[in-house]
């Protein structure tokens, strides 16, 4: 039986002429692994001569040769989630830092915090890590509003 390997989300599966040809000197024409971040993960619309329905990731400029080589219908893209870095901070006084880490566990990691309620440590530092994009998140603030 055929298997079929994943699609990785940290590096594109597209392979690409390593840049030699036969007219180069000094190297061997060969494909190599496209070392971009995936944008999109490419899953085939028809299952293959092995019956399988195939699917890998992509970077953009990737994608682009795949349309341009087999057209629109020839498989359908997903974006490739997002990864965030989610940071909490808060201010506290203590004698140390294993201190002030116990008090601010026994303090505000209950329920409540969820829930955005008042006086509770519900501000949260949000950063994109694909664009480095950093916003903060007041759930007292935020509670009542739409996410």
């Amino acid at each position: 039986m055929t298997t079929l390997t994943p699609p990785d989300h940290s590096r594109c599966q597209a392979e690409r002429p390593n840049g030699y040809n036969a007219f180069t000197l000094g190297g061997r024409p060969a494909m190599v692994r496209c070392s971009n971040k995936p944008t999109v993960i490419a899953t085939e619309a028809q299952p293959g001569p092995d019956g399988l329905i195939g699917s890998m990731s992509l970077c953009e400029e990737c994608k682009a040769e795949l349309l341009k080589d087999y057209g629109p219908v020839y498989c359908g893209f997903t974006e490739v989630q997002r990864s965030y870095l989610v940071t909490w901070e808060i201010n506290v006084e203590a004698d140390n830092p294993t201190m002030a880490s116990q008090d601010v566990a026994d303090a505000y990691f209950q329920p409540p915090i969820a829930a955005g309620g008042p006086d509770s440590a519900c501000v949260f530092k949000v950063t994109d890590t694909k664009t480095g994009e950093t916003t903060i998140i007041d759930l007292e603030v935020a509670r009542g509003q739409a996410f």
